[in-house]
């Protein structure tokens, strides 16, 4: 297992996961694992809409994984969106402050 993506890092430097399987998890103060989420073959993190955004669980690999920088698609999304189908037009909606605070709440209590 190797990270990807730690929490807390700034979500501006987007990566290609191109062979392997991946996760956000988060391990919980009694030594077990919360998964949030899968990272597939073509799937494209470390990257989102948030100005300032930070991540908010670690991003590992659970195989051997190929892992490439994707800065340029990132750089095509978030500077040339009209251009880029996708979400690049979609209107920024901020993530609510108790959203954040239920994965703290859930990690620390581990329910």
């Amino acid at each position: 297992m190797r990270e990807i993506g730690a929490e807390g890092q700034k979500l501006n430097s987007p990566k290609l996961l191109l062979a392997g399987w991946g996760c956000r998890q988060r391990f919980l103060s009694d030594g077990r694992r919360q998964i949030f989420d899968f990272i597939l073959p073509g799937d494209v993190f470390g990257l989102c809409y948030r100005p300032e955004a930070v991540a908010l669980c670690n991003a590992v690999t659970l195989t051997r994984a190929v892992v490439s920088n994707a800065a340029g698609l990132g750089d095509a999304v978030m500077n040339h969106g009209e251009a880029v189908p996708g979400p690049g037009t979609l209107p920024f909606h901020p993530v609510p402050k108790w959203r954040w605070l239920f994965l703290r709440w859930g990690a620390m209590f581990g329910r």
